[in-house]
């Protein structure tokens, strides 16, 4: 077992003793369908390399652009694609400022490239 599955281990019992939110890992993902609705929900995953990241308060945390690419692709945050995603991503771009650069950068480390050019084309309309 790699390094960063390991983390995500212990990230997970931690976050367990500290919330009362339910705390799934990567491997727990076809959990999800079962979850009782409106239950407030944690998943835990390895870092992609390269995902864009900064430190805030001491705490590395993803950058909104890691979070829009990550919605497209993500097992965990597929009840977000479609119409949602447009919806997302319009709302991110209108109320912060996002790097294109980075999220197409991004989007190209996770093979997403084509589906955020298409979501960048149709909510600049």
């Amino acid at each position: 077992m790699g390094a960063k599955r390991l983390a995500a281990g212990s990230v997970a019992d931690a976050l367990e003793n500290l919330t009362d939110s339910l705390i799934l890992q990567d491997s727990e993902r076809s959990l999800l369908s079962r979850l009782a609705p409106g239950r407030e929900l944690v998943v835990v995953t390895p870092q992609v390399s390269q995902a864009p990241v900064e430190v805030s308060g001491g705490v590395t945390v993803p950058t909104l652009e890691k979070i829009l690419v990550d919605i497209l692709c993500d097992n965990a945050l597929h009840a977000l694609t479609g119409s949602e995603a447009y919806a997302i991503y319009a709302a991110a771009f209108s109320r912060y400022a996002v790097s294109r650069k980075t999220l197409l950068r991004y989007a190209g480390r996770r093979n997403r490239t084509e589906e955020v050019n298409a979501i960048l084309k149709e909510t600049e309309k």
